[in-house]
């Protein structure tokens, strides 16, 4: 009973293994392009206006968020000069007020980050769009049969294979 169980494992196998490779033996040629797609994302127009608008964004944020770390230290050198003179009343009541505004600044800087997010990811959505009409072309009009990603899908490739300048070059030719 177990070898005919083994029998008829081994003959499974061998009928999806066998199945499986025909249409790999019957395809005589695949014309296979690899992208990196962090370099496209760096290195074409959409992908440089969208670092460069990120970038300014980060500097406005951090021009914003300088005077209310100013104002905090500013509050905590008063407290600490004048804590001596101060009743306790007085003393927990800027401990309070210092606190409020280390909050403040938490707020802010959680409410800035995810407008950043939303802001990259509104970017990221738009060179997709543009993107998706590239690669479709290039898999129609110049024939190839798969478009892998590097480095996620591809672990080594001949460089013959990597289509990602004509990939950043059809992205910023396109309108």
């Amino acid at each position: 009973m177990k070898t005919n169980l083994n029998r008829y494992g081994l003959f499974a196998i061998l009928l999806v293994v066998g199945f499986a490779s025909t249409p790999l033996l019957a395809q005589t040629s695949l014309k296979i392009g690899v992208v990196d797609m962090e370099q496209v994302l760096l290195s074409c127009n959409m992908g440089k206006e969208l670092q460069t608008q990120l970038e300014a964004f980060q500097k406005e944020v951090e021009a914003q968020g300088v005077p209310m770390a100013e104002k905090i230290q500013a509050m905590q050198k008063d407290l600490n000069e004048k804590a001596a003179s101060l009743s306790q009343a007085k003393i927990s009541e800027m401990r309070r007020q210092i606190e409020d505004q280390k909050i403040s600044i938490q707020r802010f800087q959680t409410d800035k980050q995810e407008e950043f997010e939303k802001r990259k990811n509104s970017g990221l959505q738009e060179i997709e769009k543009k993107l998706k009409p590239v690669m479709e072309a290039l898999r129609e009009k110049d024939g190839f049969d798969m478009i892998l990603h590097k480095p996620g899908v591809v672990i080594i490739a001949k460089e013959q294979f990597n289509i990602t300048q004509l990939v950043i070059d059809r992205m910023n030719a396109a309108k």
